[in-house]
Formats: C-alpha cells, sequence, structure tokens
C-alpha cells in the first residue's frame, strides 16, 4: 500500500517550562528540570562552553567512571535527589541514582503531543502494546487521550517507577496492564492466546556503557522481535511510534515500520534535537519513526 513518506529531517524539541537546555561543551550539557540544574555527559558537545560561569550554579553533576563504564552523581549541599515535575496532566518524579538517566527525556515530549493528537482523532478503542515503557510517561499521555495500554518492561525498579507516576498524576484507574517480563517473550505467549493489538510503542531501551552487552545483544534479537510483534499487531494498526537512542538507528527505527507492512498512511523519520540556550546549538538526542493511518 502506498505510504504518505515524509521528508526525513532534523526536529526540535517542543518547548517545556520544566526543562531548559542552558549551555553545553567540553563534552558535557547544562540542564535545568523544575529548579534542579544538573550537569551530564554529551560527548559530541566537542566546542567550548559558553557561558563557563553559569556551570557554578549546577545542583549535581554525574561524573563518568571510563574505566568501570559508569559514573556516579556528585552533589551539593543544597541538591535533591528526588523532586517532581510536571507537564500537562502528568505530575511525576525524577530521581538521581545509579546512572545519568533521571526517568524523563525532556525530548519525548514531542512524541507525547503527537499520541494526544494521534489517539484522538481514532473512532474506533485504542489497545496499544508498549515495549521498554521505562517510567511510564508516555503511557499515561496515551490512556488520558483514550487508549488502553499494556506496558511492559523487564525492570521491576523501571514498573515501580511507573505505577509511582501514574498515583503520582492522580490517574490510578488509568487503563494501564503493567507486565514485568522481557518483551520478546511476552510477545511469544500472547501470540500463542492469539491477543491482538491495534498500536504499538517501540522505544529501544536505554542502556548506560556497563550494560553496552546487552544492548548488543537487543540488537541481535530485533529481526525475531520484529516478525513476532506482526503475529499479534492488527493487519490495520492505527499507529506505530519507534524511538531510539542513538542517532546512528535512524534508519532501523524506519526499516521497522517498513517490515510491519501497516497498510496506507503517513510515516514520518527525523532525529529530535534540543535546542540550548545560550547559544543556540542543536543537539541530536533520538532518533524516531511515527506512522499514522490518519
Amino acid at each position: 500500500m502506498k505510504q504518505n513518506i515524509q521528508p526525513h529531517y532534523f526536529e526540535t524539541a517542543t518547548a517545556w517550562h520544566e526543562h531548559e537546555l542552558l549551555d553545553s561543551g567540553d563534552g558535557k550539557i547544562l540542564e535545568r528540570f523544575g529548579k534542579m540544574v544538573l550537569v551530564r555527559p554529551y560527548a559530541q558537545a566537542f566546542w567550548p562552553k559558553s557561558t563557563p560561569e553559569l556551570w557554578q550554579e549546577n545542583h549535581a553533576r554525574f561524573q563518568a567512571d571510563l574505566h568501570n563504564f559508569g559514573g556516579k552523581w556528585l552533589y551539593k549541599d543544597n541538591a535533591q535527589k528526588s523532586w517532581p515535575l510536571r507537564w500537562e496532566m502528568l505530575r511525576f518524579q525524577t530521581q538521581l541514582g545509579a546512572s545519568q538517566h533521571i526517568g524523563i527525556f525532556p525530548e519525548e515530549t514531542k512524541h507525547w503531543l503527537w499520541l494526544q493528537d494521534t489517539i484522538k482523532k481514532v473512532q474506533n478503542p485504542v489497545k496499544v502494546l508498549h515495549l521498554w515503557a521505562y517510567t511510564g510517561l508516555m503511557n499515561l499521555v496515551a490512556t488520558h487521550a483514550g487508549a488502553d495500554v499494556t506496558h511492559v518492561d523487564s525492570s521491576k525498579h523501571g514498573i515501580g517507577w511507573a505505577m509511582a507516576n501514574q498515583k503520582l498524576s492522580s490517574m490510578k484507574d488509568a487503563p494501564i496492564r503493567y507486565i514485568q517480563e522481557e518483551p520478546l517473550k511476552f510477545i511469544k505467549r500472547e501470540a500463542r492466546r492469539e491477543k491482538n493489538y491495534n498500536a504499538l510503542i517501540l522505544q529501544f531501551p536505554r542502556m548506560e556503557n556497563e550494560e553496552e552487552s546487552r544492548y548488543t545483544d537487543f540488537l541481535k534479537q530485533l529481526p525475531d522481535l520484529i516478525l513476532a510483534i506482526k503475529d499479534i499487531l492488527d493487519p490495520n494498526p492505527q499507529f506505530i511510534l519507534i524511538t531510539a537512542p542513538s542517532c546512528i538507528h535512524f534508519t532501523t527505527t524506519q526499516a521497522i515500520v517498513d517490515t510491519l507492512k501497516p497498510g496506507r498512511g503517513t510515516i514520518s523519520s527525523g532525529v529530535i534535537c534540543l535546542k540550548e540556550k545560550s547559544a543556540g546549538h542543536l543537539l541530536p538526542h533520538a532518533s524516531f519513526t511515527r506512522w499514522s493511518s490518519n
């Protein structure tokens, strides 16, 4: 079936009052999340910092340990290790823990708006399968727009965090089913039960350096995963959203949608960037492919 294919492009993340990319340089980024200012690694920022004095105002910085492929947060006295943020109807908790990730990827707000718009246009019930759903924020957006969601992730910590975010958002009755299991194993069992979903969100798992071998394993099993998804995805789905943390997987996300052959619709692929406040640099953060039937 013919697709309405939009050109590949760099897309700037939607402005959000709880987040600012303040500055970047020397392999790091300076960001504000609510009232907290954080320093995190960003290897591609090889230019000098534009406003060096601003960096002294950080509350915490993540110090990477290149020898042990990990790192730790270094806190100032006024730092909080956990604090709430809000986005429209959502209320959720951020945490500084064992990795540089804090529970929210600000570039994804662009996808949240797309989900809201796409789901609200659908006349029939929307049953979303969300793989590697992390802290569940995208699920809350989807259910608020009218969808039912099955949240699949192998991380017990991630599932617990997602449930806490659901409660914090006062959405305890939202139709979200939580499954703590490896997605491929779950999908194969759903196929045996002849279960069916008419929407898919597949987020490549975000892993730290010490988990690079696990990420390699994930990429190796990706073809089997996509073939398994075809067995439980409706032949005429409502939408498909694929995201990957690395911009080099930009073509991979589109290849997945091509393999699933969802039929006639609109497809767009690209790289989402955050725009820095100081010098205006555009920093690529993730690749994506979005397909919808409407």
